[in-house]
């Protein structure tokens, strides 16, 4: 936390940033950001301004100035930063800046020239009644808070609902595009290129510091926990990464709930394994169709017939 914090402030224009540990703490001084309008002589030249890292309370002894990380982020304009889950951008903070670290040459070369269409995909406009919202809304019954909870949107070119994937700062690394004439045309999802789905964990973002979460296949069945207020992620693949699986250390418990089919059985037995010596309780329960086709009523109903696997 304490370099995560260092280097979010250096990216965000402090200058003779460097860390220190005291009686009160580590501490990260730096040359105070207000000091062109507090200042006698306009600068900091020796820095005077700090911040406690495990308060996020900060104060200048020159101009005694004082506050926090939400006044600090409120007052210079830039991203909270916030002590449990590091910097949290918006959806629309996090596609802008995507779009503008990517030169020209950049978007070519990735395969990511979508990204030089800036109003190709529809993230966050939904305001038209048009064939994406009516399949989310219509037939798979989310509602229109759960798609802005989510940031989904849709690709004006073909019309298909994007689903922004991010990490664990919200930061957007990608994204999943439901292919909705399938199965008369192939594939049924298309990921954005270079997306290493075997280090990413959908939603994991906001919550990651809950107690438990479930695990299960597909975005929409995390959306639909999110409806029934249950804390759920997708790894993008049946099967578990290593990567994925470290992350989980953050929980007290973990549900297993995967689809109940032959693939999604065989990447369930193996997720078992692999969290088998982890430090938290691990249970499991197979539905009988995917989550995210259920009734929202008897989700829960679902979750509480799970049966314990290990203790931690």
């Amino acid at each position: 936390m304490t370099e995560a914090l260092a280097e979010y402030l250096r990216v965000h224009g402090f200058e003779n940033v460097r860390v220190s540990t005291g009686r009160n703490g580590t501490n990260i001084a730096a040359s105070c950001p207000f000091a062109s309008k507090t200042h006698d002589k306009g600068s900091d030249t020796h820095p005077s301004w700090g911040i406690l890292v495990e308060t996020g309370v900060y104060g200048c002894f020159s101009c005694k100035k004082r506050g926090n990380l939400n006044t600090l982020a409120s007052e210079l304009g830039i991203p909270l930063f916030d002590i449990g889950k590091g910097v949290v951008l918006s959806l629309e903070e996090s596609y802008a800046r995507l779009y503008e670290e990517l030169s020209g040459a950049e978007i070519k070369d990735k395969g990511l020239e979508i990204l030089n269409l800036p109003d190709t995909f529809g993230f966050f406009d939904f305001h038209t009644d048009i064939r994406p919202l009516k399949w989310l809304r219509d037939e798979k019954r989310f509602t229109i808070d759960t798609l802005r909870f989510f940031g989904i949107g849709y690709n004006r070119r073909t019309k298909n609902p994007i689903f922004p994937i991010t990490d664990e700062n919200n930061n957007i690394v990608g994204w999943q595009e439901r292919n909705l004439r399938y199965p008369h045309t192939e594939p049924k999802y298309l990921f954005s290129h270079n997306l290493d789905k075997r280090s990413i964990l959908y939603n994991y973002h906001s919550v990651k510091t809950a107690k438990e979460c479930v695990v299960v296949e597909a975005i929409m069945s995390v959306m639909a926990l999110h409806e029934a207020g249950v804390p759920g992620i997708s790894p993008l693949n049946a099967d578990l990464s290593k990567m994925q699986a470290a992350k989980l250390g953050v929980f007290q418990k973990i549900t297993l709930c995967y689809d109940n089919d032959i693939a999604g059985q065989v990447a369930r037995n193996k997720a078992i394994m692999m969290l088998k010596d982890g430090p938290f309780v691990v249970y499991s329960v197979t539905p009988e169709q995917k989550i995210h086709r259920m009734q929202r009523s008897n989700i829960l109903p679902l979750l509480r017939s799970r049966v314990k696997l290990k203790k931690p």
